[in-house]
């Protein structure tokens, strides 16, 4: 369905890995779906969360101090 959406509007295929450090992690599974998606003829963006941790920080601190999110540190507590 993106390609075909990408085809009929002159878009992009954005292929996002959600990673904690994609430099430390091993690249297998991704580098072999991205030869799946290529052999599906998709031309595509790749991109990492983890380039995003420093905006998503941002972000979140500012929805907690307009009151529109908060952080639980239950997990925390049950470690203790």
């Amino acid at each position: 369905m993106n390609q075909y959406f990408v085809q009929r509007y002159n878009g992009n295929v954005i292929v996002r890995f959600d990673d904690t450090n994609h430099a430390k992690e091993s690249n297998l599974y991704v580098d072999n779906l991205l030869i799946d998606i290529k052999t599906l003829g998709i031309n595509y963006e790749k991109s990492y969360t983890s380039d995003y941790f420093q905006q998503l920080i941002e972000m979140a601190e500012k929805l907690i101090k307009q009151g529109k999110a908060y952080v639980d540190d239950i997990g925390n507590k049950l470690k203790s």
